[in-house]
C-alpha cells in the first residue's frame, strides 16, 4: 500500500496577510481605475471647454481684424482717389494711404483698380516682421506699384518712399503685367455695392497669408478699391494659447486649407488633418498620427462664415495626461504603503491566530501519547482557539479520569473503598461536586445506595424492574432523587 501523501499546506498567518493584502490591491485597482477614468474625462471636457473658449477669442481677433479695414474702405470709396484719371492726381492722395498703413500694423497694401485697367498699389515694405522685398533701396519704408499708360501700353512703375514719402528710386519693370479687371476681388465688388471679403490665401507678392476686403467707389463704379490684410499674426496668438508644449492648434476652411496655424507652417500636417476629421458632437475624439497618439477637436467659427472656418486642436495625450498619469503614480504609491502595511497587520493577525492553534497541535501531540498530565488549555484573545483550547484541555481531563478509574479496578481491593474512589474520578469527569453509587441488587428487585457523597437521598429504591433499561431506570431515580 503506498503511504498516505500530504498535500501542501500554507501557513495561517500567511493565508491571512495574503487575504487582507489581496482583498485591498483589487479594491486599490478598482478604486484607482475609477479615478484615472473620472480625472481623463475631466482633462478631456476642460480641454473641449477651452477649445470652444478659443474658438471665441479668435472670432473676436478674426473681427478685430476685419472691422477696422472695413470702416477705412468705407472712407476711402468717396476718396477723390477713386475719380483721379492720371498718376499725378493719384499721387496726391499717397498721405491717406500712408496714414491707414501706418494706423493698423495687419493692413499690408491698398489698392485701386480702374475701368481702364490702370492699377494703383500702396504697400509698406516689412509686415508681420519680415521683409519682403531684400532688393529694395537703403531706407525704402513704402513702395508704390502702378500701371502708367503710354499711348495704347501700360508699363509697370515701382517707387520707393521712405517715411516721410520722399521718393528714394524710380523703377520700370517692363514685364509687370497685371489687369485688376481679370482679378477675383475686382469681379467680385463690381457685381455688387456690397463690401467683399475674400477667402484667406496666400499673397502672391509677399507670401503672406490674409484676406482681401474689397468695395466698389461710391462715385466711379467702375473703380473698386481693395485692402489685403495679413493675419500671420493669428500664428502667433494660437502658439501662446496652447495647452502643452507639443500642442497644434490651426485654423483651416473645409477643404483643409490653412489660414493660420501655431506651427507657423504654410500647409495643414497630417497632425491638424486627422484631428480636423473629428466630429465636433463627438467633442474631444483620440487618434494616432505620425507614431504618437493624440486627442483632437475642432469647433467651427462664427467669423466668416461663409468661408466655413474652424479652428482644430490637437493635444498629445502623453501631454495632456500627464498630471493625471502623475496622480495615479501618487495614488499608486500611497496604495503600495498601505498594502505593505496592511501585509504586516494582516500577517501579526494569522500569527495570533495561528500561534495558539500551533500549540494546541503540539499538546494534541502529546495527548496521542497517552500523556494525558499535559495541560492543553492554551491562553488566546481568539475566542475560537480559546475555546478549543478548553475542550481539549476538558477532553484530557476526562480521559486521565477515565484512566484513574480503571487504575482503581485494577488494584483495588476493599469493594468500598473502591467504589469510594470510582464516585470521586465520575463526578470529576462530569464536574459535579457531590454524588452517589447504588448497586441492583437483582435478588430483592432493588436499588442500594453504596457510597454517599453527602447527598440526601433514599437508602434502597425498591420494585426495580430486572430488565429496565438505562431510560427506566433514569425515570426512576429522578421520581425519587431531587436535583441533576
Amino acid at each position: 500500500m503506498l503511504p498516505n501523501r500530504q498535500t501542501a499546506q500554507v501557513s495561517l498567518a500567511f493565508l491571512i496577510a495574503s487575504a487582507i493584502t489581496l482583498g485591498m490591491l483589487i479594491l486599490t485597482l478598482v478604486l484607482v481605475g475609477q479615478s484615472f477614468r473620472g480625472m481623463e474625462q475631466a482633462k478631456l471636457t476642460a480641454a473641449e471647454a477651452t477649445a470652444r473658449q478659443l474658438a471665441t477669442s479668435v472670432d473676436d481677433r478674426i473681427n478685430a481684424i476685419t472691422q477696422p479695414p472695413s470702416t477705412a474702405l468705407a472712407v476711402l470709396r468717396h476718396d477723390p482717389l477713386t475719380g483721379a484719371t492720371n498718376l499725378d492726381e493719384r499721387l496726391d492722395r499717397l498721405p491717406v494711404l500712408a496714414d491707414i498703413l501706418s494706423s493698423s500694423p495687419i493692413v499690408s497694401a491698398i489698392y485701386a483698380g480702374f475701368g481702364d485697367g490702370d492699377f494703383f498699389l500702396f504697400r509698406t515694405l516689412s509686415s508681420s516682421g519680415a521683409v519682403q522685398f531684400p532688393d529694395a533701396p537703403t531706407g525704402s519704408h513704402f513702395l508704390l506699384q502702378s500701371l502708367e499708360r503710354e499711348g495704347e501700353q501700360r508699363v509697370g512703375v515701382w517707387r520707393f518712399y521712405d517715411t516721410g514719402l520722399n521718393l528714394i528710386e524710380h523703377r520700370v519693370l517692363e514685364s509687370y503685367d497685371y489687369d485688376p479687371r481679370k482679378r477675383p476681388w475686382y469681379q467680385a465688388a463690381q457685381s455688387v455695392s456690397e463690401l467683399q471679403l475674400s477667402a484667406p490665401y496666400v499673397f502672391f507678392t509677399t507670401q503672406e497669408t490674409g484676406l482681401t476686403l474689397s468695395q466698389r467707389a461710391s462715385a466711379q463704379p467702375s473703380t473698386v478699391l481693395g485692402i489685403d490684410v495679413t493675419v500671420n499674426d493669428l500664428g502667433a496668438q494660437l502658439a501662446q494659447l496652447r495647452q502643452t508644449p507639443g500642442s497644434q492648434l490651426a485654423i483651416i476652411n473645409d477643404q483643409g486649407q490653412l489660414l493660420a496655424s501655431s506651427e507657423f507652417e504654410q500647409e495643414a500636417g497630417a497632425v491638424i488633418q486627422t484631428a480636423r476629421l473629428q466630429e465636433t458632437e463627438r467633442g474631444v475624439g483620440g487618434f494616432t498620427a505620425e507614431g504618437r497618439d493624440w486627442y483632437g477637436v475642432a469647433v467651427a467659427l462664427d467669423a466668416l462664415p461663409d468661408e466655413s472656418l474652424s479652428i482644430v486642436i490637437a493635444i498629445p495625450s502623453d501631454e495632456l495626461l500627464a498630471e493625471v498619469w502623475a496622480a495615479l503614480a501618487r495614488q499608486t504609491l500611497i496604495a503600495g504603503a498601505i498594502a505593505l502595511l496592511l501585509l504586516v497587520i494582516g500577517w501579526f493577525m494569522g500569527r495570533q491566530v495561528g500561534k495558539p492553534l500551533e500549540q494546541l497541535t503540539d499538546r494534541v501531540s502529546q495527548l496521542s501519547r497517552f500523556r494525558f498530565d499535559t495541560k492543553v488549555r492554551s491562553e488566546s484573545h481568539i475566542r475560537e482557539a480559546s475555546q478549543l483550547s478548553i475542550a481539549l484541555d476538558e477532553m484530557a481531563h476526562t480521559i486521565r479520569s477515565f484512566q484513574n478509574i480503571s487504575t482503581v479496578l485494577n488494584r483495588g481491593q476493599d469493594l468500598n473503598q473502591l467504589l469510594q474512589d470510582i464516585l470521586e474520578q465520575i463526578v470529576s469527569i462530569v464536574g459535579q461536586k457531590r454524588g452517589a453509587i447504588y448497586l441492583f441488587n437483582i435478588h430483592d428487585h432493588k436499588l442500594e445506595l453504596t457510597v454517599n457523597g453527602g447527598l440526601e437521598i433514599p437508602k434502597a429504591l425498591r420494585s426495580i424492574p430486572p430488565a429496565a433499561d438505562d431510560n427506566e431506570l433514569i425515570r426512576i431515580l429522578r421520581s425519587h432523587i431531587p436535583g441533576h
